[in-house]
């Protein structure tokens, strides 16, 4: 994608962003053809009726929630000029289960382990809100709104 500005908090905003191109993807059905003995070389049929095409498995795509520490509190959505302050913080990549599948410590100074853990559960309750929102998102809607809107 192309990014024309950006006002802090990029990685979580690419995720959410490619999350959503990804859900809207059909792969064509593809049959192996051939290739039943030593000798027969295997070839690949792909259907091109759009009606056959198949959605991706979004389950393990994940979404990355981005949370900065100052004092005992952590805070989300942070914009150029707070990320700037170069506090601490931790983001989290999670898949559609809430289940963990990336962490990077990020910013200044270190992370005290139980403010990382609160960041942690903080980072899962909302990547699930996350998760939902995109992926309720239908690009088909928005474009006949567009259109209407012309």
């Amino acid at each position: 994608g192309l990014v024309l500005a950006a006002d802090g908090n990029l990685l979580d905003a690419l995720a959410a962003a490619t999350k959503a191109a990804l859900a809207d993807t059909r792969v064509p059905k593809v049959t192996v053809v051939g290739g039943t003995s030593a000798e027969d070389v295997a070839d690949f049929e792909v259907n091109e009726d759009p009606s056959t095409c198949l959605p991706l498995d979004m389950q393990a795509v994940p979404v990355i929630v981005t949370l900065r520490q100052c004092n005992r509190h952590h805070y989300l959505d942070v914009n150029a000029q707070e990320e700037a302050l170069d506090h601490p913080g931790l983001s989290v990549a999670l898949n559609a289960s809430g289940a963990i599948v990336g962490l990077l410590k990020c910013g200044g100074s270190g992370l005290d382990p139980s403010v990382m853990r609160e960041m942690v559960e903080t980072a899962q309750k909302i990547g699930r809100e996350l998760h939902k929102a995109v992926d309720s998102y239908q690009p088909a809607q928005h474009e006949e709104e567009d259109e209407m809107m012309e």
